[in-house]
């Protein structure tokens, strides 16, 4: 997201194709409490609304920084995409942020859902944002180097639909498991995709279902 393919290499549409679907998980799944959340229901801390609109601001944004090194690659729309990186830093840092704030603040609060305890809950929200700043991290740094910096990216996004994905699930009337088909499908997809184009796996996108399954891990020995 912060720098893209070179002017000679256009970028690749499967990837804003990826961060347009993850958007949508996040806009479907946090619907009902934070969207369409009707007037009737208690407010939401002016925290958790910062988090809601600096993550949607992040799924926006890489569909745009996507579609301007893929869809109508030039010159002038890699240098837009380049300056944009300055404001994904920034998102990032706000979504990592009020993310930290918000995940203790359901804590304190009891917050649970219908299989993890507070502490589970609270090990959950912080193994994505850490997982979400470790991709990013690499991201940047491996900016000049376009297959990792681009796969790294969209992982950033993968890993942070985990919270929407299980709601959407609930709301569906899913086994709430059901929520880590929705990521696992786009490493897969991923893969798929590595295998096509480059004719073998990226190390990136396994790292990427590392990250998942040490989540899922992590969090189910906490609770």
């Amino acid at each position: 997201m912060v720098v893209s393919p070179s002017p000679k290499r256009p970028g690749e549409p499967f990837f804003t194709v990826l961060a347009v679907v993850a958007l949508v998980v996040v806009l479907a799944g946090f619907a009902p409490s934070f969207y369409l959340r009707t007037s009737d229901r208690p407010p939401l801390s002016s925290m958790f609304l910062w988090h809601g609109i600096s993550l949607t601001a992040w799924y926006v944004l890489a569909i745009v920084q996507g579609a301007l090194v893929s869809v109508r690659f030039s010159a002038a729309n890699l240098r837009l995409h380049q300056r944009l990186g300055i404001a994904a830093l920034l998102i990032a840092i706000a979504v990592i942020y009020t993310g930290i704030v918000v995940a203790f603040d359901f804590y304190r609060g009891g917050t649970t859902n219908t299989i993890l305890t507070p502490k589970g809950l609270l090990v959950a929200n912080l193994m994505n944002l850490v997982s979400f700043s470790v991709c990013f991290v690499c991201g940047v740094l491996l900016r000049k180097q376009p297959e990792m910096h681009k796969r790294f990216l969209s992982l950033a996004g993968i890993v942070m639909i985990g919270p929407a994905a299980f709601r959407l699930v609930v709301t569906m009337g899913l086994a709430p498991p059901m929520s880590l088909a929705i990521q696992f499908g786009l490493i897969a997809a991923m893969l798929v995709y590595d295998r096509r184009r480059l004719k073998r796996f990226s190390k990136v996108t396994w790292i990427g279902a590392g990250l998942i399954v040490l989540m899922i891990a992590v969090t189910l020995a906490v609770g």
